[in-house]
């Protein structure tokens, strides 16, 4: 895979959630939030592959609604809840040779804004789609939202497949780091997606480098803002347009 990129960051520069974000435990560990691949079985295998928008839903709940520490037990059974309740997304996280979609934004958004109403918050939620102009936008909203304590529900989407790294922290370097992977040929690198719903936690301002503090499989990770920039922008002009159709977030206003 190469050399290992390493940032230095002296971490003094976050803006991010006032709370700790949700802690799902078992008789492990504790996960920072939900894993998609913990639905392994046969019937909910779509889950497994393609479930990461349930995934990001039910933990923007969670933290919102104050629920932050359950069993994976507990948790498993929200997500299950969001299956039953929106039956269309069985449909959508299908696969097709060559082709499958996952949850589409609006069961998203009905799904948080029912749940957070029932809890007695009531939010405007909403799918902000294609940005006009620059992505300074998207990264003033996602700002101001981890800033008044809400998580952001993200979606990266490269049409042209080309993969958005996800660093991890190593507290003894100093530095944000894409080598934590064992390969078993051998090689080191690191998570990465293609096309994939995470939560935004916070962000990290290392100089001029933007990172983005994100939950996604349980764990903790970090892009670089500057690559999923790149990652977006790459391609001919349809894949250009639908990465800018594709690659939002979903943005909650608390009433």
């Amino acid at each position: 895979m190469g050399s290992a990129k390493i940032y230095k960051d002296n971490r003094t520069n976050r803006i991010g959630l006032d709370k700790e974000f949700i802690r799902i435990f078992d008789e492990n560990r504790i996960y920072y939030g939900g894993n998609q691949v913990w639905f392994s079985d046969a019937y909910w295998k779509n889950i497994h592959d393609l479930g990461c928008g349930i995934i990001a839903a039910v933990n923007v709940y969670l933290y919102i609604s104050g629920n932050r520490s359950l069993s994976k037990e507990n948790y498993s059974i929200l997500v299950e809840d969001f299956v039953k309740k929106y039956p269309f997304s069985r449909v959508l996280m299908t696969s097709f040779p060559g082709f499958s979609l996952g949850i589409a934004p609006f069961e998203i958004n009905a799904y948080l804004k029912a749940r957070l109403r029932a809890e007695g918050i009531p939010v405007h939620v909403k799918w902000v789609g294609t940005f006009s102009g620059s992505r300074k936008e998207e990264l003033s909203k996602i700002e101001e939202m981890v800033s008044s304590d809400i998580p952001v529900v993200w979606a990266i989407h490269s049409q042209d497949k080309k993969p958005v790294k996800f660093y991890q922290y190593d507290t003894n370097k100093n530095a944000y780091i894409d080598d934590y992977v064992k390969f078993s040929d051998g090689t080191k690198g690191c998570q990465s997606c293609t096309s994939h719903y995470v939560v935004i936690t916070g962000i990290q301002k290392a100089g001029e480098r933007i990172m983005l503090e994100i939950s996604s499989w349980g764990d903790k990770y970090y892009v670089d803002y500057a690559e999923y920039l790149m990652a977006n922008e790459s391609g001919s002009i349809i894949n250009k347009c639908i990465n800018n159709k594709f690659s939002s977030i979903v943005q909650i206003i608390k009433d």
